[in-house]
């Protein structure tokens, strides 16, 4: 459990994190997408459906300003560690990183859901676990990890450092309503949430003296686990301890107290004129009531720190090793106290709002291109993205959608396709193919990896024509 943590713990905080969302952003103009309505619950299908169990549509993302080359690249020998390693010179180690830096994870899993087709309305039920992981970095702190005072360096600022982490049941009804030339729809989402975890920092500031650092910072932490369990704290029954999570001795008791909360998505889309349709939506307008919620803060006085050691030998789990004494030092560095424990708060989800347009060529109603800007806002992790499309559909069997994208992660080269024949739709979408591009001889990635959102998903269809409903 110890190795286990704090090698997430590494990975965590020594890049940035990005987020999951709905489905990727490749799948928007896509037809015959069978969930095109957790983009824009104005979107609906041309017929009923139900969803293949725990895989009726999984969306997986790492996106990141940076590579992964950027952490864990070849020495001189060609073997693999991290940027720390001695025999990795200080211009290499850090080439690769940004002033702030971000890496992420997340996943949106639908475990279950079915829609219904009714002429002018469409319903949908479906039930998804959900999970957001977002920090922020500055460059200076790896900085730090690699140079520490070497070359006179006696100061550094890590004032961005913030991370936030949720994981959440969600389960929705949503509502899709046909006028002419108009199409409405909603999503009521009831939410169970299952862990939440925030850290921010106001203040950090490191200053050198003789062979330890000095310490100056203002940080919160706030984590919000099931039942009676949490974070446990060290031996002066204050400084968090990062190596175990306290575990409930009735397992039962994880059902007390349950964090719940609630959310709605809305969304339009309007037939402008023959051929053009705009569509607009925000989504996740809502929040989840936390229970058993255990806050700390910095020492109100500074502290020394010794800074990062040697990194281990290689060896077979070279890697793996250097990550573990990553986390370690860097938990040592982080040094939050706890203030209380049992308390509840309310916090509202980053909301994500999209806007798009879409022409379809008069001359066949099978090719379109569109344009479609995503804007995600969760404070200082808030990100944004414009994407181009063209779209491809053959009738009523097969959809392909090719789309270039810029934004917060920088460039993306995406692609979806829907392979739906009667009775099944299978789909496949990936936001950026650029990181296949140029891979290292171990096929690390080192490009950054961007806004690198997958998604794919089998579902069984019934009753009337598969395709996007037109206006």
């Amino acid at each position: 459990m110890k190795k286990t943590l704090l090698t997430i713990a590494a990975v965590l905080m020594a890049a940035a994190v990005a987020y999951s969302q709905d489905s990727g952003s490749s799948t928007y103009f896509l037809r015959g997408y069978t969930y095109a309505y957790k983009l824009n619950p104005a979107f609906s299908n041309d017929c009923s459906f139900f969803s293949m169990p725990a895989a009726g549509n999984v969306v997986a993302g790492a996106n990141s300003n940076l590579g992964i080359r950027s952490l864990i690249m070849p020495k001189p020998d060609g073997q693999l560690a991290t940027f720390l390693h001695k025999d990795i010179d200080q211009e290499t180690a850090l080439a690769g990183f940004q002033d702030l830096n971000r890496i992420g994870a997340g996943l949106n899993e639908t475990i279950f859901a079915f829609g219904v087709n009714a002429g002018k309305t469409y319903h949908s039920f479906d039930l998804s676990l959900r999970t957001n992981v977002i920090s922020n970095v500055p460059g200076s702190l790896f900085t730090f990890m690699k140079v520490g005072n070497a070359g006179g360096r006696d100061s550094y600022d890590f004032g961005q450092l913030g991370a936030s982490v949720n994981a959440y049941l969600e389960g929705s009804y949503g509502f899709t309503y046909l006028f002419p030339h108009v199409r409405f729809g909603f999503r009521v989402k009831m939410l169970t949430g299952l862990a939440s975890a925030e850290a921010s920092f106001n203040r950090f500031n490191l200053t050198s003296s003789s062979d330890k650092w000095t310490v100056s910072s203002l940080g919160s932490l706030q984590v919000s686990m099931p039942g009676d369990m949490g974070l446990q704290t060290k031996e002066d029954g204050k400084s968090i301890d990062w190596t175990g999570i306290k575990m409930p001795e009735d397992y039962l008791k994880i059902l007390t107290k349950p964090s719940l909360g609630g959310a709605l998505d809305l969304g339009v889309e309007v037939k402008a004129c023959d051929g053009l349709y705009i569509s607009a939506a925000v989504l996740d307008l809502g929040g989840i009531y936390w229970q058993n919620r255990m806050t700390a803060m910095t020492p109100d006085s500074d502290w020394t720190y010794s800074g990062f050691g040697e990194i281990p030998a290689d060896g077979e789990d070279g890697v793996k090793n250097q990550l573990e004494q990553m986390g370690e030092e860097l938990a040592d560095l982080v040094n939050f106290q706890k203030t209380g424990e049992g308390g509840s708060a309310f916090s509202m989800l980053p909301f994500t709002a999209n806007a798009g347009i879409e022409y379809r060529m008069p001359f066949w109603q099978g090719l379109s291109v569109g344009a479609l800007c995503s804007y995600r806002y969760q404070g200082v992790f808030s990100c944004i993205e414009g994407r181009g499309s063209i779209n491809i559909s053959t009738g009523n069997c097969f959809s392909v959608s090719g789309s270039y994208g810029y934004g917060t992660y920088g460039h993306s080269l995406g692609a979806a396709i829907s392979l739906h024949l009667p009775g099944f739709n299978l789909f496949v979408g990936a936001d950026n193919l650029l990181i296949l591009n140029k891979m290292s001889k171990q096929y690390i990635p080192t490009l950054p990896l961007g806004k690198s959102t997958v998604n794919f998903g089998l579902n069984f269809l019934f009753d009337k024509k598969v395709g996007k409903h037109l206006l």
